[in-house]
């Protein structure tokens, strides 16, 4: 279970991050979106996972988002064990320059 909600939580902070990417989201709600969209088409052992938290940097480009899983009933844990996984995501801008010499602003986003 830990390496889907791992997972789980790497494409919520991809999606969210992509949200800085595609719009001006003042507020972060266009961010949030994403991510609670991921989270719900994400399942970890046929369930979905919940956002445990959500902290969202508009103007450094930057989220972090902790999910959280309760497992079903386990031999030695028969109420289960709640899992936590943890990723955010950064956007940053660089400037790419063609071998003619042109440059172009680009922006990037990377799992942080």
């Amino acid at each position: 279970y830990r390496a889907e909600a791992q997972l789980s939580a790497d494409a919520a902070a991809l999606a969210g991050g992509s949200g800085f990417i595609d719009g001006h989201d003042e507020g972060g709600g266009l961010v949030s979106a994403r991510v609670h969209q991921y989270v719900n088409k994400n399942d970890i052992g046929g369930a979905y996972a919940q956002v445990d938290s959500l902290v969202i940097d508009v103007n450094a480009g930057r989220l972090r988002v902790v999910l959280g899983y309760q497992t079903g009933p386990l031999m030695l844990a028969p109420s289960g064990i709640r899992i936590q996984a943890k990723a955010g995501a950064q956007v940053s801008e660089e400037t790419l320059v063609s071998a003619d010499g042109g440059a172009t602003q680009v922006k990037k986003l990377q799992l942080r």
